[in-house]
């Protein structure tokens, strides 16, 4: 090895130490051991300054410049101290070592490892300080020596690495989607009879869906067909019969229980989620998006055409969605007479002995069963769940009579079993009653699905509570137990739920009669957790911390996003007192908006992504509780500031003013000690931000008060008017406009070129085209941007939609490009 590849080797490992000496003072709350790992890193970048110094001012001659070129063969002690120092950071490295802010990393190795490490730079040391005092045979010994153990610290490191890799892709995934399909797959398909679905399968639609010309199969069907099931018997198929390598496999089951997460964003994101998943091969491009979207959503771009997407739908049988599918092959879902029959005979063997002692009983019971349901699965498993409590013949005859004599629509028939269950539930003993009415209407009035620790939990708690009884908490087979079999749980995904979607329906329609303080019990329940003395030492201020209060409050998350939506209806009750003890502690808030603002992703410092130093008036401005903000900003006790503002220099009427909640921000500027105008720390207004959500009461409002400027720019330069016309909300830009004040061809300092106007057309807003066109004075570029509108001509569909609109009164600069020319031409 000459000098300059013996000095470049010296130097790569140089820059490997200085980058372990700073990430190692960044570890947050060091242990003794990192601090020893930092001081023997450091000693060592020291010695390697100076061997490089030395390397480089000599002449080759010297007897000391062939020892230290030694150290540097292959395999040496240079490239094992360098194998050490990358198997530190392999365990410290951050996701994106660009995100070098606020970095919190975490000290991950035990004592045996760290004592390894230290081994290894106590080893280089001393052979750095032979080959300094030149004693050629000794070093060739201890080089000899050192080499030897070189295979096995490779190994290592490098299974530490693919351990890493494997860790972090996981992660991106979870942080381009929290959802799991499979997972909701694998409980489905779970409960597949034996036999069932075949005829599916083998159907010519679906058939030649799979490898015909029908590139969009539509199966429709009646509520308990079984189209939930044949979906996921489609799917277990094509996951059998498919390579992931050439074909990408990715499904959606949609649920009523988490409408508020089912955007097209977050569902195309899981469907992304899947065809990456198995492709080792996609992950580089999934890693590249979220450096470019650090600290946001992920967004895509355009797809390209392609002819061999087939895309298969279930849906209930409305007319407003088959009118949709009218020209689509479209296969009915209904269950076939063989298929329930395996169904019923399938769960014979959980029905009480009598039954299954009686081979001519259980034949009666398939028979009057299978004729009744006709072919819908949900109406076949609700008879039998009649049979549980029968345990006798005479009982059992008279329930399959009752069956067989019932007529009626289908949404008849489900409401008597459903009536039945609910005098199931009421004919048990006090406590059972009272569990099951309880778990039932937190599993129906809950606005997402809800875990089974998240259920036990809430059981658990008891007005007053400081902390969470163990001892009050249910087993999970004694709530389902308890609920006439109207619950199930999902195993793979934790999940406890009602059996079906009609099944919640039934509920929303009965529960405030059956019981009519469920309300008041879940807000109630959720107020209490959040004043729990765990959450009184603030929020978490690491990541770590995060994780670790999670783990340990398995209701934290919930309660902390969903009280005031439970609250809401309950306001006036005597729950406004729990509800200030909350609001009024400036720690249990600060703990709850932590929670309540933060998806669990992988993103570095995700916990300290919510709004600090907000108050309970903040929070109920944010949530729209009308009754409490009034409390709290008329109740001169508690000393509230109205215009008090979060670390963001947000105010209750900005956070009420993005929500769109009319009569909060109604009620602030009634008090008259509110700023309209006041900006957050990127300059938006409560204007601004109303017009970005398209709140058009709220916008009205605003304006009305005469104090707000509508030209109001933000750090980008962006106006009321240019948001609204980026997200094309008419109403809004309708309300500006009749101010006669706003800058009809305001633009922001990212792009220039784009007037509202511009941006109208592009997204194709065409009604706010023709609104911006009937002022007169609307351009498609600003007059500074002359020298812009080359490098970005507007599309040939924003042209297009421009011409349909008439274009006359459009300024424009040059008529140079073909595309100006187009404009020109159409009247302009």
């Amino acid at each position: 090895m000459d000098g300059l590849s013996a000095a470049a080797s010296i130097f790569t490992v140089l820059q490997v130490t200085i980058e372990v000496v700073e990430y190692l003072k960044d570890i947050k709350n060091a242990p003794q051991e990192c601090q020893e790992c930092q001081a023997e890193a450091s000693s060592l970048r020291n010695l390697l300054n100076h061997l490089l110094f030395h390397l480089n001012q000599g002449t080759g001659n010297e007897a000391w410049y062939t020892s230290i070129r030694a150290l540097t063969v292959e395999n040496g002690p240079l490239d094992q101290y360098r194998l050490a120092l990358e198997q530190l950071l392999s365990r410290v490295e951050i996701h994106d070592r660009l995100q070098k802010v606020k970095r919190r990393l975490m000290w991950k190795f035990t004592k045996e490892e760290v004592s390894s490490i230290l081994r290894r730079m106590e080893r280089l040391k001393s052979i750095m300080g032979i080959a300094l005092g030149t004693d050629h045979f000794k070093l060739s010994q201890e080089i000899k020596n050192d080499t030897a153990a070189i295979p096995d610290l490779q190994d290592n490191t490098t299974a530490i690495r693919e351990t890493q890799s494997a860790q972090q892709n996981q992660a991106l995934l979870q942080w381009l989607s929290p959802t799991d399909f499979p997972a909701k797959q694998q409980d489905i398909i779970s409960r597949r009879q034996d036999g069932t679905a075949q005829w599916f399968l083998d159907s010519a639609e679906f058939k030649s869906w799979v490898d015909g010309s029908d590139k969009t199969l539509f199966c429709p069907g009646i509520p308990g067909a079984g189209k939930t099931m044949m979906a996921a018997v489609g799917i277990d198929h094509l996951s059998q019969t498919t390579n992931p390598n050439d074909t990408g496999l990715a499904y959606l089951f949609c649920s009523y229980k988490a409408s508020f997460e089912q955007n097209a964003q977050n569902l195309f994101a899981a469907l992304l989620k899947q065809l990456v998943q198995p492709r080792s091969d996609l992950i580089r491009p999934l890693w590249d998006l979220q450096k470019k979207r650090r600290g946001g959503k992920a967004s895509y771009d355009e797809l390209q055409a392609s002819t061999d997407v087939r895309i298969l739908f279930t849906s209930r049988d409305f007319l407003s969605i088959t009118e949709k599918f009218k020209k689509t092959l479209t296969l009915k879902m209904r269950a076939s007479e063989e298929d329930v029959r395996r169904f019923v005979k399938g769960r014979l063997q959980r029905l009480p002995k009598c039954i299954q002692n009686d081979q001519e009983l259980q034949n009666m019971i398939g028979n009057t069963i299978t004729k009744a349901a006709d072919g819908m699965f949900l109406l076949a498993q609700l008879h039998i769940e009649s049979l549980y409590d029968k345990r006798n013949r005479s009982r059992v005859l008279s329930t399959l009579d009752k069956i067989s004599r019932e007529s009626g629509t289908l949404d008849e028939a489900y409401s008597k079993r459903y009536d039945e269950a609910i005098e199931r539930i009421d004919s048990q003993s006090s406590d059972d009653q009272n569990l099951a009415k309880r778990a039932l209407c937190w599993i129906s009035y809950a606005q997402r699905l809800l875990t089974i620790d998240e259920l036990s939990c809430a059981l658990a708690i008891e007005p007053g509570d400081q902390s969470l009884n163990r001892d009050n908490v249910y087993d999970v087979e004694d709530i389902t137990s308890v609920c006439a079999r109207l619950v199930t749980i999902d195993v793979e995904s934790g999940v406890i739920r009602l059996v079906h979607y009609t099944t919640q329906e039934y509920f929303e329609r009965v529960r405030m009669t059956w019981n009519p303080e469920a309300q008041v019990d879940i807000a109630t329940t959720c107020l209490t957790y959040l004043c729990f003395d765990t959450f009184q030492s603030g929020s978490c201020d690491s990541d770590a911390a995060w994780e670790q209060r999670l783990a340990e409050n398995m209701f934290f998350v919930y309660s902390a996003q969903f009280w005031s939506e439970h609250m809401r209806p309950v306001q006036t009750t005597h729950l406004s007192e729990i509800a200030l003890t909350f609001l009024c502690n400036g720690t249990l808030v600060d703990s709850a908006i932590q929670a309540a603002s933060l998806p669990r992703h992988c993103c570095e410092d995700d916990s300290q992504s919510f709004p600090h130093l907000a108050s309970g008036l903040h929070l109920t401005a944010r949530n729209g509780l009308q009754t409490l903000t009034r409390l709290l900003i008329t109740d001169e006790k508690l000393g509230l500031e109205v215009d008090v503002k979060d670390a963001c220099n947000r105010t209750p009427l900005w956070w009420a003013a993005d929500r769109g909640h009319e009569a909060i921000v109604r009620l602030l500027l009634e008090t008259g000690k509110v700023d309209v105008d006041s900006r957050d720390i990127i300059g938006k207004t409560p204007l601004g931000q109303a017009a970005v959500q398209g709140h058009e009461a709220v916008v009205r409002l605003l304006v009305e008060t005469g104090k707000v400027d509508v030209n109001s720019r933000d750090d980008i330069k962006c106006t009321p008017l240019c948001v609204a016309a980026f997200h094309g909300h008419e109403a809004v830009m309708r309300l500006l406009l009749e101010t006669g004040e706003v800058d009809v061809n305001s633009t922001d300092e990212l792009d220039i070129t784009h007037t509202p106007l511009r941006q109208a057309a592009e997204y194709g807003y065409e009604a706010i085209v023709r609104l911006l066109l009937k002022t007169g004075r609307a351009k498609l570029f600003a007059e500074r941007a002359e020298h812009a509108w080359r490098e970005s001509p507007p599309s040939t569909a924003a042209l297009r939609l421009l011409e349909r609109c008439g274009v006359s009164g459009i300024y424009v600069f040059s008529i140079d490009s073909s595309s100006f020319r187009f404009i020109v031409n159409t009247g302009s």
